[in-house]
């Protein structure tokens, strides 16, 4: 059964040290769960066996009309490491939210170089400021598959060395219950 409450899950992509740094991190540490043994296993997981959950009843912070800001700010919903290495990760990197028809987004917030979403499959480079489905198409989920649990896995590059896999859950989007937390979502207070 697919936990209402849960939006998606944050892992290290391979054993990328910024991104595992990133899930172990202090300042996100009330987000980090454990890796169930077959999900680090589906997403051959060199770095850790940790993970962030982004959650409707565990709402973003001060950034909230944005969505789930990531970025170097201590007061980002995820912080990221802040490295010489790292050039083009702001302080506010970008966000996931919902948008229009209540889509799971990814937005780039137009500090960098700009962000990538690697589906099963296919590639898209998104340029600043656009949003993108976090979800695939139908089309393309039909023709990527979805792991095990039903969710969707995807690689979210925002910079060469800071990728992360993202698993969205697999939430009857069309139900009273999902539609309810978007809503509540998008309207809490600033």
């Amino acid at each position: 059964m697919v936990d209402p409450n849960l939006i998606a899950c944050i892992y290290p992509y391979d054993s990328l040290l910024y991104a595992v740094e990133t899930i172990n991190m202090r300042e996100n540490q009330s987000r980090r769960i454990v890796c169930p043994e077959t999900e680090s296993q589906n997403l051959n997981m060199y770095g850790g066996y940790y993970a962030l959950e982004l959650r409707f009843n565990e709402a973003p912070g001060p950034s909230k009309g944005q969505g789930f800001v990531f970025g170097t700010n201590p007061d980002s919903d995820i912080v990221l490491p802040r490295s010489k290495c790292l050039k083009g990760v702001w302080s506010t990197r970008c966000a996931i939210s919902f948008e229009d028809r209540d889509r799971l987004t990814l937005k780039d917030l137009g500090k960098g170089d700009g962000i990538a979403v690697v589906y099963p499959g296919r590639v898209e480079n998104p340029e600043l400021g656009i949003l993108r489905d976090i979800l695939p198409d139908s089309s393309a989920s039909a023709s990527a598959g979805a792991s095990a649990g039903g969710k969707y896995p995807l690689v979210v590059m925002l910079h060469r060395d800071l990728k992360f896999y993202i698993m969205v859950s697999d939430h009857d989007v069309d139900s009273a219950l999902h539609k309810g937390n978007v809503s509540r979502f998008c309207m809490a207070p600033l």
